[in-house]
């Protein structure tokens, strides 16, 4: 079974923000593989991320929404993707030799909002979601693995991160397989959950 997506909570994987939004003050994040990077979303990478999501729509949905993402235009999909409460969103384009092969995010989790507190604390671990994507001829090589390892390692040292998770529909057994090679561990489902949750925790 190929790997389409993880959906993430809250909001989308692919929200690009503004062009200097979303990855903004990062450069290339590497993985332990030579030629397979992260590169940062930006406004102007919409239109080949489309067009990549629209060749493999079938693939995409089968376990996932990003069928129907890709039916937009880069102007409506940066709008619907745009975040409700405007809080900041890390999305990054994974490349293998230059070339587009999918897509991985970070999107921060609400946590309740601190007591006003007289002194300045310091700054407390911060909680994300995770999801990603891969075209159907870009599955089976481990890219979403060393992807989710790459950027679980950005999380940490450079968003303070204190764990990760995920959602995957559990029909979709490829994706929870490259959760658990990630470091992922599967929470017991609820009865009649409609997703499966995974979780990471980051240590120093």
């Amino acid at each position: 079974m190929p790997v389409t997506a993880s959906a993430p909570e809250p909001g989308h994987p692919l929200d690009p923000g503004t062009a200097a939004g979303t990855a903004a003050g990062t450069g290339s994040i590497a993985t332990t593989r030579d030629g397979l990077r992260l590169l940062p979303m930006r406004r102007g990478d919409l239109g080949e991320v489309l067009t990549l999501m629209r060749a493999n729509a079938d693939h995409l949905s089968q376990h996932s929404d990003f069928g129907e993402l890709a039916q937009q235009t880069p102007e409506t999909y940066s709008i619907a993707l745009a975040s409700p409460d405007g809080s900041q969103q890390y999305a990054f384009r994974i490349v293998e030799d230059d070339v587009l092969i999918g897509g991985i995010a970070l999107v921060p989790v609400p946590v309740p909002a601190p007591v006003p507190m007289p002194v300045a604390m310091p700054q407390e671990p911060r909680h994300f979601s995770v999801g990603y994507w891969l075209a159907a001829s870009a599955c089976g090589r481990g890219n979403a693995t060393l992807a989710l390892r790459a950027i679980a390692i950005y999380a940490r040292e450079h968003l303070h991160a204190a764990d990760l998770s995920a959602r995957v529909r559990p029909t979709n057994a490829a994706s929870s397989a490259v959760l658990q090679r990630a470091g992922f561990q599967q929470h017991p489902r609820a009865h009649d959950a409609p997703t499966d949750r995974f979780h990471r925790a980051l240590a120093d």
